[in-house]
């Protein structure tokens, strides 16, 4: 193996004593603003609303119950029995159409919201951990334009991306409604095609996460022309980024079990008063009544989840910070950028 390819081996203690200088000694502050920003740029590409309520069997019998048992009326929202799927919907979007699509709205505004601010945070987190300091205000307008050309080009990909998806699915629909030994070999080719489609789409974050959005911090382009450099840069070091991508996959199954226990260490401390708080609350029911019990469980739960949320902020911290870390300084080295991190010499005895 060639010294070239051993650079992103080599990088892994650098990277390491370059985070323990930034984040040592412990400064809650800094600490609490990077796992802000952590929060948003380490999600800008999977997350989504999701509706988390668990429906049981009672609530889906009493929907059937409402559709077979209730005649449809002027005063009454529920479709005739007997009606099929689609009248179903139909009867449904009939009435309810300006609620449904106001709602889709409002959930696209907030994701869109969401997307684009950890679209601008990816690069003040970058900054942060480039410059060793965290000014989220000075950072996120330095890196503005890199941060809108960013979400543009990663909201077209999306789009892109699920619009072959669905065209996808639908060639595939299609396919079985035929029928016979074409439905057969159309499926086949098809799901082939899906999995080329998986894959590249796989490639192209990895491009995105390991290469492009650093090149467009480090030599301030947009992001298709980040994109074209990014793979003129893949394709002179594609031994050295393959190795770099395997040890960045090992650090970051490490870190997040690291991070895991470390999490779950932290709950267990803040349990622990926590059941003591309970045993109070039940001596505050007993002595003083039901409304103060409520008002005391209310207050006691939003320190709680504060406690929690303030935790989890400060948990995600290191491992992250370290891996964004190694990832600036190797890009760094393919693009023969020096960093001014100088490594401390070993103590003598």
């Amino acid at each position: 193996m060639s010294l070239k390819a051993l650079k992103a081996i080599e990088l892994v203690g650098v990277s390491f004593e370059r985070c323990k200088s930034f984040l040592l000694p412990f400064n809650f502050k800094t600490w609490l603003k990077l796992g802000l920003l952590i929060l948003f740029a380490g999600t800008a590409f999977m997350s989504m609303p999701q509706m988390n309520y668990q429906f049981d069997s009672h609530d889906f019998s009493q929907w059937r119950g409402n559709y077979s048992a209730q005649p449809a009326t002027s005063g009454n929202m529920t479709a005739p029995a007997g009606t099929s799927l689609s009248e179903k919907w139909n009867y449904v979007w009939g009435n309810y159409s300006t609620l449904i699509i106001s709602a889709v709205t409002v959930l696209l505004i907030l994701l869109l919201a969401f997307w684009f601010v950890s679209s601008l945070f990816i690069f003040t987190f970058i900054n942060s951990v480039d410059e060793r300091k965290v000014l989220i205000g000075r950072f996120t307008k330095a890196n503005l334009p890199r941060g809108v050309s960013y979400f543009l080009f990663d909201l077209l990909v999306t789009m892109a991306f699920l619009a072959s998806l669905a065209a996808a699915a639908l060639a595939i629909y299609k396919a079985v409604l035929t029928g016979g030994m074409l439905m057969i070999a159309s499926i086949v080719l098809l799901m082939l095609l899906l999995l080329v489609l998986i894959l590249a789409a796989i490639m192209i974050e990895i491009l995105m996460h390991t290469l492009m959005i650093y090149c467009m911090y480090l030599k301030k382009q947009k992001a298709l022309e980040s994109l074209a450099s990014s793979w003129l840069l893949l394709k002179e070091n594609l031994k050295e980024t393959i190795i770099f991508i395997l040890v960045r996959a090992g650090l970051s199954i490490a870190g997040a079990i690291a991070t895991g226990i470390a999490w779950l260490i932290a709950a267990i401390v803040i349990a622990i008063p926590a059941v003591v708080i309970g045993a109070i609350g039940y001596l505050v029911y007993v002595t003083l009544g039901l409304a103060l019990t409520i008002a005391y469980g209310i207050l006691f739960g939003l320190v709680f989840l504060a406690l929690l949320a303030t935790m989890t902020l400060l948990v995600i911290v290191p491992a992250s910070t370290f891996l964004a870390t190694y990832n600036l300084l190797f890009v760094k080295s393919l693009l023969k950028i020096k960093d001014d991190f100088k490594m401390p010499k070993a103590s003598k005895r």
